[in-house]
């Protein structure tokens, strides 16, 4: 998980405006294997910014990432599997309105 400070969000903002979609096959810091593509795509400068806060997390299937309602603290970039948001309807069903993979980011932490 990544908390970001106001100056980060910016750099990640800015970078996510353009559009830009790595390869499948770069990691991190353009290392070769497996990883998150929105990482991926970061340029050299701004990965190296916001590296010493990402945390390897392992999640278990359904665990809830976020509560309904909280402010978001922390955001996780799936490096394997997806994320699923899903909203609950005025009926109490529950139904999955998107789905993030190794190519985006997700809610993970609530206060």
């Amino acid at each position: 998980m990544l908390s970001l400070t106001s100056q980060d969000q910016k750099a990640l903002g800015r970078h996510l405006g353009k559009g830009v979609m790595a390869k499948p096959s770069v990691a991190p810091g353009g290392k070769s294997g497996p990883g998150n593509h929105l990482l991926a795509s970061l340029s050299p400068k701004d990965f190296k910014r916001i590296e010493p806060l990402l945390q390897p997390i392992r999640f278990q299937i359904r665990q809830p990432l976020h509560e309904p309602g909280k402010a978001i603290t922390d955001v996780s970039f799936p490096l394997n599997g997806v994320a699923s948001l899903v909203t609950t309807m005025e009926d109490g069903a529950t139904v999955e309105a998107a789905t993030v993979g190794n190519e985006g980011m997700a809610p993970a932490g609530s206060s």
